[in-house]
């Protein structure tokens, strides 16, 4: 952490085998992945390890999945899962996990819209007070 201003970042990084399947990554600090199969169901993959700027000794580990045809990833800002309804209740991990469940049979490129439109309609339409952004990957 730059302790002149308290920044600091968290991020993924992985690399997916496209042959393979094979997905490695490690992650600094960031929101959990989603991933969401056809036989195993859609389960959040915890992603241990601090945020970049923490701790300069930090050691990150390396996750290994081995994904199959139709698996998909959903990757994602805190924004998301941190938009607050008007009880001050956090959308979560939880229903995010719930939302991409229930969209498993739309087609990937309309998953993105209608997990937006759900984080809207969580804080009833209101600004949003931090950056939302989600990213999802199929494997075909």
């Amino acid at each position: 952490m730059d302790i002149r201003t308290g920044q600091y970042f968290t991020i993924v990084y992985g690399i997916l085998n496209t042959k393979t399947f094979e997905f490695r990554f490690s992650s600094a600090g960031h929101p959990p992945i989603i991933l969401s199969e056809n036989e195993n169901g859609t389960k959040d993959l915890p992603c241990p390890g601090l945020p970049i700027g923490f701790d300069d000794d930090t050691d990150y580990n390396e996750i290994c999945l081995q994904l199959t045809p139709g698996s998909r990833l959903y990757f994602y800002s805190d924004g998301i899962n941190e938009t607050k309804n008007e009880k001050k209740e956090e959308f979560g991990v939880t229903n995010l996990v719930r939302s991409i469940a229930s969209l498993k049979s739309c087609e990937l490129r309309h998953t993105l819209d209608k997990i937006v439109d759900e984080v809207r309609d969580w804080n009833c339409n209101t600004s949003f007070d931090d950056d939302i952004t989600i990213l999802s990957l199929e494997m075909k």
